[in-house]
C-alpha cells in the first residue's frame, strides 16, 4: 500500500477555520499545472461509548475503577469500503484493529456499545504525477459545523515510509511555499502517530492511515479547546511532530 502523510491547516492565532478559507486551499492546490481532480472522497470516525443494562452510558469513574475500556473509534475509510477500523484504548496503550464492514450491524444489534458522536472527513481527491492528494474538511453532524481542514499525501510508488520521507518532505516543503502566498496566514502541520508503539512496520498499510486519522482529530480536538487536552480515547502519546 503506498505511503501516506495527514496535515492539518493550522491557521494564524487569532483566524476561523472557514468555508472561504477552504476554498482557497482548494484553489491554491489546484494552481498547479498538471493536477487533475479525479473525485469526492469520505472517511468516517465514530466514536463508542459502552452502555450499561439501563442503555445509559457507562461513566468515566466507573470505568476506570473496573480497568474497562468503554470508549473507542470506529473508522470507515472510502478507498477501504469492505473494511471497518477500532482504534481501542486499553489499560496500558492503545491498539488497532481490523473487521469486515459488517460488523457494524453486529455490534448495533449486540447493544453493548452506541456511538455518540460522529466526526466526517469529506472533500475533493486529485491525482499530481506520482502523488494523490485529498483535501477537504473535517465537521460534526452537518459540513458547516467545521472542526478543521486536513490534506492527505499519498506516494504511489512507494510503500516503505522511511524510503519515502524525503520525497514526502520535500514535496511538503513545495506545498507550504504555494500556501504561504494565501491571503489568510496559516500553515500545514503533519502529524505522525508513533506508529512504532502499536507494532506496526515500516511498510505502510491501512492500519497506520487509522492511526494517522485518530492522531489527527485528536489534534483538531486541541486546536478547538484552546490547547486544552482532556480526550479520553486518543491521547497525545500517539503524537509526533515531524
Amino acid at each position: 500500500m503506498p505511503v501516506k502523510w495527514l496535515m492539518n491547516w493550522l491557521p494564524k492565532y487569532g483566524s476561523e477555520i472557514t468555508n472561504p478559507l477552504l476554498a482557497e486551499v482548494i484553489l491554491c492546490l489546484e494552481g498547479f499545472g498538471s493536477i487533475t481532480k479525479v473525485g469526492n472522497w469520505l472517511h468516517r470516525i465514530t466514536i463508542y461509548r459502552a452502555i450499561d443494562r439501563k442503555g445509559a452510558y457507562v461513566s468515566d469513574a466507573s470505568a476506570s475503577s473496573r480497568n474497562l475500556g468503554h470508549k473507542f473509534l470506529g473508522i470507515a475509510f472510502h478507498d477501504h469500503p469492505s473494511v471497518y477500523f477500532f482504534v481501542i484504548p486499553l489499560p496500558r496503550h492503545l491498539t488497532v484493529l481490523e473487521a469486515d464492514a459488517n460488523i457494524q450491524i453486529l455490534m448495533s444489534q449486540l447493544g453493548s456499545f452506541k456511538h455518540s458522536s460522529v466526526r466526517y472527513f469529506q472533500g475533493f481527491q486529485y491525482r499530481l504525477g506520482d502523488f494523490q492528494l485529498k483535501v477537504g474538511k473535517c465537521f460534526r453532524s452537518a459540513p458547516e459545523n467545521f472542526r478543521g481542514i486536513v490534506l492527505e499525501i499519498e506516494y504511489l510508488p512507494l510503500s516503505s515510509m522511511e524510503v519515502c520521507r524525503p520525497i514526502m518532505k520535500e514535496f511538503f516543503g513545495i506545498l507550504q511555499e504555494e500556501f504561504s502566498k494565501m491571503s489568510v496566514p496559516g500553515h500545514l502541520i503533519n502529524i505522525e502517530a508513533h506508529f512504532e508503539r502499536f507494532g506496526l512496520q515500516d511498510y505502510y498499510t491501512a492500519q497506520h492511515t487509522a492511526l494517522q486519522y485518530s492522531a489527527c482529530l485528536f489534534q483538531l480536538g486541541v486546536a478547538l479547546r484552546g490547547g486544552k487536552k482532556h480526550d479520553l480515547i486518543i491521547s497525545d502519546c500517539l503524537l509526533r511532530r515531524s
